[in-house]
């Protein structure tokens, strides 16, 4: 949901990995997340999930 102030309006998006079925190190966490925020980015309603084995 969008948070509008006055002119200006910011569109939250997150993305989230979980241990271990998105990765099992620091590195591939935070890739899976990181894609996961990129898709949700893209999404109409700003939430994804993104799973490497997929």
């Amino acid at each position: 949901m969008p948070l509008s102030i006055g002119e200006l309006v910011t569109k939250p998006s997150i993305g989230v990995a979980f241990f271990p079925r998105d990765g099992t190190t620091v590195r591939a966490l935070i890739k899976s997340a990181d894609t996961a925020m990129h898709k949700a980015k893209q999404s109409v309603d700003l939430s994804s999930s993104h799973s490497p084995r997929a």
